[in-house]
């Protein structure tokens, strides 16, 4: 029975990857963590187990068991918080994909900049720190100048503070001793604008399917993103050259990743890293813009489904922007119609009313909606994006009005 089909265990994510892995003639196991359960049309899926994946030790006496009766042959995760779940599974299982070590460099800020400065890439002073004298001393090699404090392991933007005083460092170790956000990695500010690499690896060899532009606030939350963008062609050769050789030295071999960028007056520099597809509808931007899925892709390539190379070209333009609403009490939401009517609009969602109270945005998580559009190019496309989401106008009870974005 089991035999007859061809099995896939998807670790983590949402029901769309069971679709995905559905439209590829899958049988689909679905590993979910019973603290996050994600109870989406639980049926379309062939089977639906639950566990703690983050307790290895009894994780994987369950998957070896599952595995002796439905023999599925790949595991996949496309989530933050199961990749190395997925990749401990694989390792257990002898079965191919992206090892626990890739997937621990990746998922571990500090590891990935020790890692990087043994092997000369990207050179980014930092350090790992645990308290506020910590952070005052790291300022001091600095010559006090900015430096960005972060969680070793955090993803959403969360945690992310760019301090300047002292005031400023003792805020902020108060606010990450609160959190249990200890140690943490802190590093010397970039200057420049801030982008993404979209790329996807067969067998070792890394293919960028595209730049994306990024828009982020003061606090360092993504307000937006547009692709394709296009550098100039110093720019460009630096940035895919940089990233190639990243992903080499990363380990990563096979499947899509995400590595956000700085281009500084020193050349490009790494953020940092996510071996998977781009979070804020970055699968459905590329989608859009170049008619590839490229979580579908995924799944796919793993089961030999799809050919080692991409051949891209970009038809349109694509962006999104945030709604990123003021703090305040909200008295009334006005211009949602507007997005409703709008053309080329290719996902919304608008997640507030009023009677609410807005709480400052601390993390994507706090956003409360979007726009995704296409346009001729990705720079009609973002303006067109601003334009709507700026249609979205809130009344606060202090009798003011803000803009969605």
């Amino acid at each position: 029975m089991f035999n007859n089909k061809r099995w896939v265990l998807l670790v983590g994510g949402k029901i769309e990857l069971v679709l995905k892995a559905k439209s590829l003639g899958l049988a689909v196991l679905r590993l979910q963590d019973r603290k996050a359960i994600d109870h989406d049309r639980l049926e379309l899926a062939d089977y639906t187990f639950t566990a703690d994946l983050h307790d290895t030790k009894s994780l994987i006496p369950l998957i070896r068991a599952l595995h002796a009766v439905i023999p599925f042959e790949q595991v996949i995760s496309l989530s933050e918080d199961t990749l190395v779940p997925a990749s401990q599974i694989r390792e257990a299982l002898h079965l191919p994909g992206t090892s626990v070590q890739t997937s621990l460099l990746f998922k571990d800020k500090s590891a990935m900049r020790e890692h990087l400065t043994l092997a000369g890439v990207s050179p980014v002073v930092a350090e790992k720190g645990t308290c506020l004298e910590d952070v005052i001393t790291f300022r001091n090699r600095l010559g006090d100048a900015p430096v960005i404090v972060k969680p070793l392991d955090a993803a959403g933007s969360l945690g992310v503070f760019k301090v300047v005083t002292k005031e400023e460092c003792e805020k902020v170790i108060s606010h990450f001793q609160m959190m249990g956000w200890l140690p943490f990695l802190m590093e010397e500010y970039l200057d420049g604008p801030e982008i993404s690499v979209e790329a996807f690896s067969f067998s070792g060899q890394h293919h960028i399917i595209c730049f994306t532009d990024k828009l982020i606030t003061l606090n360092f939350i993504e307000r937006g993103h547009a692709l394709p963008l296009h550098l100039d062609e110093s720019q460009h050769i630096q940035v895919e050259k940089l990233v190639k050789e990243f992903l080499t030295i990363m380990g990563l071999k096979d499947g899509p990743s995400h590595t956000e960028i700085k281009l500084t007056s020193k050349g490009p520099r790494i953020i940092e890293s996510h071996n998977r597809v781009g979070g804020d509808h970055i699968n459905e931007l590329i989608e859009t813009a170049f008619g590839c899925d490229v979580k579908r892709l995924c799944i796919a390539w793993a089961f030999g489904l799809a050919e080692p190379s991409l051949t891209l070209s970009a038809q349109c333009g694509a962006a999104i922007r945030f709604l990123i609403p003021p703090p305040g009490l909200i008295k009334a939401v006005r211009g949602i119609e507007d997005i409703a009517a709008a053309k080329n609009v290719v996902l919304k969602e608008i997640n507030i009313t009023p009677g609410e109270v807005i709480t400052s945005v601390c993390e994507s998580g706090d956003r409360r909606g979007f726009v995704l559009v296409k346009g001729e190019d990705s720079g009609k496309a973002a303006q067109y994006a601003d334009t709507l989401i700026n249609s979205v106008i809130l009344d606060l009870h202090s009798g003011e009005n803000a803009h969605g974005a």
